[in-house]
């Protein structure tokens, strides 16, 4: 059943005709109100308090995250810095690890110092940073003493081993037996009757500290090396019977195990027999030697004959035969170097004459105004270098001479009315002999290549032989004497042209010429017309 509240109860009863009593509602509901909204502001209060203490305790908890991430990722960086600066000076300090140690000690812990200064406007990061890095840079210290001792043993191994080698060097460097005895000895400790070590620093002690439980083994490692380099130097320096005389005695057996010392045995054995050997194939060696030496420089243009020849001679006198073999090289070379030579010579001829024939030419022409003894001077030129031309280069340079040579010679004879013309006729003791060899040609011999190759010998050995004979008597040719040389190379062109001329005797020879006419010959190519 549904309930009534009491002010509608009262409601109800006052219609009813009850008296009524005095309406107090609206006060007590104002009253309940008041009492509500008083608790409800308390509450709201105490909810607004916790709830900044959450806040608060939350963003404290954030802030002390973030700090820590902070100082984590700063201390990171700072320990990648840390590893490089101590893989740095583990590098550097390899031979050194204690001044390594210190440098790192005092780099790491400038390097924290640091990172702490850069952090301190944040206290709170730069104090988790020094807890961070320095138990780190504990650990890493811890490490780096690690490495200083394994590599302070390493160093002393290294150390020791450089000992061994050298005196390894020094066994196998004497031929003093008793001193590589010493040596040895050197290496057999000696103990108190406590059998404590009497000498603390001795080698064989410190090698029983650096490598430990492994050192006895080692030292009779040494032992054996001593012995063996002492085996090894006798037998480099040919002391073979002393080897075998310090085995037989069984002197080494202690250092040597049967095997070994039979290897020795043997080796000295060998080298006895192969001594009596040893001068012919030392002689075998420098034989090759010779020919090896032969062919290099045979094949640089270094090798001529005479170096073959006096090759030779070395190898017969060492027990070998001459080898025709040295003699072709040193023809090989003698070619090579004629060829380079011969290649450098051409050079130089090639140039002179391109420089010559500048100067006497216009636009790749003989000069229309050069005198004959130019032409012939540039001529005799080529006749010098002909062995470095070629016969196309040859036949090129003459070519281009020949006409201009031939024309100016023309112009030496005489005109319509008989006076001499052109600028060279009469003007030397040449020009007559010039103009008698033109004048043979043109009625010698039919076309005008034939005549310009006539003219040209003719020419070419006149001026070869002039020259000759003025060295020979130191001034110029009378000219008899360069008549009596015009008429030599005109007979000797004529008997190089008909063979048939060859042999006349002084009488002479009678003969047909060209024309068919009766003329005697004479052996200067003078002749007479019969009929």
């Amino acid at each position: 059943m549904a309930r009534v509240n009491t002010y509608v109860q009262d409601k109800l009863a006052s219609s009813l005709g009850y008296v009524p009593n005095m309406d107090v509602s609206g006060a007590n509901l104002a009253g309940k109100i008041g009492q509500d909204s008083g608790q409800l502001a308390s509450a709201a209060m105490t909810l607004a308090v916790q709830k900044e203490k959450d806040v608060k305790a939350k963003r404290d908890r954030l802030e002390n995250i973030n700090n820590t991430l902070t100082a984590y990722e700063r201390s990171t960086e700072a320990e990648t810095k840390m590893w490089e600066m101590i893989d740095k000076n583990k590098e550097k300090y390899i031979t050194d690890p204690k001044s390594g140690m210190e440098v790192i000690r005092e780099e790491g812990g400038a390097l924290i110092r640091q990172y702490i200064d850069d952090a301190k406007s944040n206290p709170a990061v730069a104090e988790k940073m020094a807890g961070i890095l320095t138990n780190s840079f504990r650990g890493k210290l811890s490490e780096v003493n690690s490495w200083a001792t394994a590599q302070d043993t390493a160093n002393a191994k290294v150390k020791i081993e450089n000992t061994v080698n050298q005196l390894y060097t020094q066994a196998a460097g004497t031929n003093d037996f008793s001193r590589v005895l010493e040596m040895i000895n050197a290496f057999v400790p000696e103990f108190d009757g406590n059998g404590n070590p009497i000498k603390e620093m001795d080698f064989n002690n410190l090698i029983n500290f650096t490598y430990g439980a492994k050192g006895p083994e080692y030292i009779e490692k040494i032992k054996s090396g001593l012995a063996e380099s002492y085996v090894l130097g006798a037998l480099d320096r040919g002391e073979y019977n002393t080897v075998k005389e310090i085995l037989n005695a069984g002197t080494f057996d202690k250092y040597m195990d049967p095997e070994t010392k039979h290897k020795y045995h043997n080796m000295a054995n060998s080298l006895i027999k192969a001594e009596e050997r040893q001068e012919r194939m030392d002689n075998m060696m420098s034989i090759f030697d010779i020919k090896q030496n032969a062919v290099i420089k045979a094949s640089n243009g270094e090798y001529k004959i005479s170096d073959a020849i006096a090759d030779n001679k070395k190898i017969e006198a060492l027990g070998g035969k001459p080898t025709t073999m040295i003699t072709n090289l040193g023809v090989q070379g003698e070619k090579k170097i004629a060829k380079q030579e011969y290649e450098v010579k051409r050079q130089n001829a090639i140039k002179t004459i391109t420089e010559e024939f500048g100067k006497i030419t216009k636009k790749g022409k003989i000069d229309p105004e050069l005198q004959l003894k130019d032409i012939i001077e540039f001529q005799n030129l080529i006749e010098a270098n002909k062995a470095y031309l070629t016969n196309a280069e040859y036949k090129s340079y003459m070519t281009k001479v020949n006409e201009p040579k031939v024309k100016r010679i023309r112009k030496m004879g005489k005109n319509i009315i008989g006076m001499p013309h052109g600028e060279m006729a009469g003007k030397d003791t040449y020009s007559k002999s010039y103009l008698a060899i033109y004048n043979f040609a043109e009625k010698a011999y039919a076309g005008k290549d034939n005549r310009f190759n006539a003219i040209n010998n003719m020419i070419t050995d006149y001026v070869k032989y002039a020259e000759q004979l003025e060295n020979k008597q130191g001034r110029e040719l009378t000219q008899q004497q360069a008549q009596n040389l015009c008429n030599k190379v005109i007979a000797d062109q004529r008997r190089r042209t008909n063979p048939s001329l060859n042999n006349i005797p002084e009488s002479g020879r009678i003969m047909k010429d060209k024309n068919g006419r009766t003329v005697k010959m004479y052996p200067n190519g003078r002749y007479e017309i019969l009929k």
